[in-house]
């Protein structure tokens, strides 16, 4: 009997390891999405650190970045309004959508996250926030870029994979705390553009 040798063992494991982590993560994401639509997630606001909050982010992206050689810079003003929102809800909003900008962008890419305050003539204050990453979608698959399960084909060349549920999950998760969220690509950029109101209602 033929005898497997140890880095084969070591990739086989990872392979399996990675299996279970997109397992896990698609059910997760069904049963999350299954109760947005259902009306069964309850949102919690309570004031919230959103600069505290994008510090912790950006730490833990530190390891994922150095390993894809990519460069993450977050562009923050000195001062942001108060927040009055779901935390978690928001957090898990711009993890999801830093992820997938991560996932798409090539070694020695640059994702860019900038929050601005939006005018002070807006009746209802507002955050907004754009996201960047040096890569293009086709002009006919950004109209179902929110969809689920949908992905833009040829676009995972690292292969890097994923459920095709995190861009619908975050399009309902923005709704739910009183947002909105669109995508421009051209130019060799991918642009996710999100507004959320500084205080939402409960």
């Amino acid at each position: 009997m033929m005898e497997t040798r140890p880095e084969n063992r070591r990739q086989y494991t990872e392979i399996a390891l990675h299996a279970c982590e997109q397992g896990d993560e698609l059910v997760q994401n069904l049963l999350d999405l299954y109760q947005l639509e259902a009306g069964e997630s309850a949102i919690i606001p309570e004031p919230f650190d959103l600069q505290e909050c994008l510090r912790r982010i950006e730490d833990s992206f530190q390891v994922r970045t150095r390993d894809y050689q990519q460069i993450l810079t977050i562009d923050l003003p000195q001062v942001l309004p108060p927040m009055v929102t779901d935390g978690v809800t928001l957090r898990r909003i711009l993890v999801e959508l830093l992820n997938n900008a991560c996932k798409y962008t090539a070694s020695q890419g640059e994702v860019i996250l900038k929050v601005r305050e939006s005018g002070e003539e807006e009746e209802v204050h507002k955050l907004c926030f754009t996201l960047r990453n040096p890569s293009e979608i086709p002009a006919e698959a950004l109209p179902r870029i929110f969809e689920k399960f949908y992905r833009v084909p040829g676009g995972d060349r690292a292969k890097r994979g994923g459920t095709g549920l995190g861009l619908a999950l975050v399009h309902k998760l923005v709704q739910q705390l009183g947002g909105s969220i669109w995508v421009e690509s051209q130019d060799g950029w991918t642009t996710f553009f999100l507004e959320l109101p500084c205080v939402m209602e409960g």
